[in-house]
């Protein structure tokens, strides 16, 4: 006889980042997003759709999870998904939503994104955007110095444990 108890997941980390924003964003509506999945800059092109229609009305906020993927090809820059997943993101907010307030936090759970030493982005409306430039690394799969040079990469410490990646999102509403 075997006993399996799950001690964590990406659900739970998911939950407990909706838990700590709950508190945080006080009467902020919250919006369900779909998990992370599929090509990292095109899921985070749909999010920031979604949550720019969903923000119409009133600011709103969102956490998910999972994990996408980013096919290389013969462009091996440096960053990872979740780094990928912020520059496209920020890229699709300042597209569709320009002067618009928002915040973005996408990281990877074990502390590490690809093969580099941050665990993904935190960026936001008020970091100085280079459209052009997040073209070219977006193409390149060359995100990481493009966020370096913005100061908008995510660097924590190994956790060693890889629960798939976690998505926050804060999005200010029109007006």
């Amino acid at each position: 006889t075997v006993t399996t108890h799950l001690l964590a997941s990406n659900d739970l980390c998911s939950d407990a980042a909706r838990g700590s924003m709950g508190v945080a964003v006080g009467g902020m509506q919250e919006i369900q997003l779909p998990p992370l999945s599929g090509e990292a800059a095109d899921c985070a092109r749909m999010l920031a759709r979604r949550l720019v229609d969903a923000s119409s009305s009133s600011a709103v906020w969102g956490v998910t999870g999972g994990e996408t993927t980013v096919r290389l090809g013969d462009a091996p820059g440096a960053g990872g998904r979740a780094q990928e997943m912020g520059v496209a993101f920020a890229a699709e907010m300042y597209r569709l939503a320009p002067g618009r307030g928002w915040a973005a936090l996408i990281g990877g759970t074990d502390g590490r994104d690809g093969p580099t030493d941050a665990a993904g982005a935190v960026i936001t409306s008020a970091h100085p955007f280079d459209s052009v430039g997040a073209g070219a690394a977006l193409a390149g799969h060359d995100c990481y110095p493009f966020l370096k040079d913005m100061g908008a990469l995510l660097t924590v410490p190994p956790t060693g444990t890889n629960l798939g990646d976690i998505a926050v999102f804060i999005v200010g509403g029109e007006g």
